[in-house]
């Protein structure tokens, strides 16, 4: 009987490890644009492309490009050149923001990829970190 319940005893512990790791809570607080840049120091090269919402909402934009954005990341990141930051929707249109170590070398892997996509972008914006007062500029 002492077996038994040692058994019982061992597999209930198990369970409940198994159910303490594998359901621990991660909480993720969503800041301000400011915290973006406590991320990345100031020496971070970042790409910012641009679509202006014309025919479609900016929702219509981020669904039509999610899969062109899960390429450009991983074309960045096989590069060895950064990766994607995030996005950013508002009413006129819908941003995407790439981080790296070389703004033009990112541009340069990201815009074959972005040529193929199945919205065309409107301004794209190559930075040294997010507050650049002198952003390189690159319009359609």
């Amino acid at each position: 009987m002492q077996t038994v319940i040692r058994r019982w005893r061992l597999a209930v512990l198990l369970l409940v490890g198994l159910l303490v790791s594998g359901c621990s809570l991660t909480f993720q607080f969503v800041g301000d644009d400011d915290d973006a840049t406590a991320d990345h120091p100031d020496d971070d090269a970042w790409v910012m492309v641009v679509f202006e919402t014309r025919n479609s909402s900016a929702a219509e934009l981020m669904a039509a490009l999610e899969s062109t954005e899960y390429r450009a990341a991983g074309g960045l990141e096989l590069a060895g050149l950064g990766t994607i930051d995030g996005n950013d929707v508002g009413e006129d249109g819908y941003e995407l923001y790439f981080v790296g170590t070389d703004a033009a070398a990112m541009w340069k892997v990201l815009e074959p990829i972005f040529a193929r996509a199945p919205a065309s972008w409107d301004r794209v914006e190559l930075l040294k970190g997010l507050e650049d007062p002198r952003p390189t500029v690159i319009r359609r």
